[in-house]
């Protein structure tokens, strides 16, 4: 059943094609969501491959361009990152539905006629489409290029929300001094497997911090850092677990969490900030909340916005359904101090 093109499936009557959409429901209600897996020989080719982007391989102009390279290895040591909940609802949520996981399995045939159509990176890919139900990881060649491009070989780079180790393992296939702070217990985790795994490959220092970002930076010393670059949470946009560490549930109102998180970790991310040095925001306005007009505003005046990056994210298949761009983008404010 798992070696099934769709095109096998869509050459069948529709009672025979039912018949395997029935078979590749009971096998997958029975083995469970299919989380990720890599073992070591993916993890080296991965990061070999990732060792060897280049700046113009990724950012073009004022383009971040599409690269997947490195963020399968990414996602791999954050298979939680299923379970969390996006627009309500999380890719696990969804393979549990029966309705939800039938309905996957009747589209992905159509959906991939010249692939294995069921097996898991197939079925992972349609419930992440399914409600938008998965949080994403910063691409780690994006990661790399910016750190290539705004740090000096050696120098020491903050990432004041390090999330999922986009940005981590972006800094693993450098040699600079990554110190990333997180509260989440389970990212931490995730970060500090990343590190255990790669650390003998690896030219980079890395310092891991299980704290709230607020927290420590005001204890950092200042001038200490040759770049920030981070991606801070969208207050309650994506509730990443409820541990009591996280900005959505220390501020209860977007006012509360703007005055003491936001303003807190850019005040203090610019006077640890080095002069000269460069402060990268990947950050956006959302329909609820003025973020990312927020966050500019809090720079103070010796910084300067030297250019904005597009960052360039493909559109999810529903969203091209009523549109023909392929392509979405986020903002990554370029600060210098």
């Amino acid at each position: 059943m798992l070696e099934k093109f769709g095109r096998d499936i869509l050459s069948l009557t529709p009672r025979s094609r039912e018949k395997w959409v029935k078979r590749a429901f009971s096998f997958w209600r029975t083995h469970g969501f299919p989380f990720p897996q890599i073992d070591d020989h993916v993890i080296h080719n991965d990061f070999n491959a990732l060792s060897h982007i280049r700046v113009s391989d990724v950012i073009v102009g004022q383009e971040a361009l599409v690269n997947t390279v490195g963020l399968r290895l990414a996602n791999a040591f954050h298979p939680h990152m299923w379970q969390i909940p996006c627009h309500g609802r999380s890719s696990v949520d969804s393979f549990e539905s029966d309705e939800s996981l039938l309905k996957a399995i009747r589209k992905a045939y159509r959906f991939y006629p010249h692939r294995r159509c069921w097996n898991a990176q197939c079925i992972r890919s349609l419930m992440r489409f399914a409600h938008r139900s998965r949080v994403s990881n910063f691409r780690p060649s994006v990661a790399r290029a910016v750190y290539d491009c705004y740090s000096p070989h050696g120098g020491s780079v903050l990432d004041f929300s390090a999330g999922f180790g986009g940005r981590l393992l972006g800094a693993l296939s450098l040699c600079r001094h990554y110190v990333g702070i997180d509260p989440s217990p389970r990212q931490m985790q995730g970060l500090r497997e990343m590190t255990r795994r790669l650390c003998h490959i690896s030219h980079c220092r890395v310092t891991l911090m299980e704290e709230p970002a607020e927290d420590v930076l005001p204890r950092l010393r200042e001038s200490s850092f040759d770049l920030i670059f981070t991606s801070p949470p969208y207050y309650r946009t994506e509730r990443y677990d409820r541990s009591d560490g996280q900005s959505w549930i220390r501020y209860t109102s977007y006012e509360q969490w703007r005055n003491k998180f936001l303003a807190t970790v850019i005040g203090h991310g610019c006077r640890v900030l080095q002069t000269g040095g460069y402060f990268l925001l990947n950050v956006k306005d959302t329909l609820d909340w003025p973020i990312a007009s927020d966050a500019k505003a809090l720079f103070p005046r010796d910084f300067t916005l030297v250019s904005v990056l597009r960052y360039l994210l493909p559109t999810q298949p529903h969203d091209r359904s009523t549109s023909s761009q392929l392509y979405r983008w986020e903002p990554i404010f370029v600060f210098r101090k």
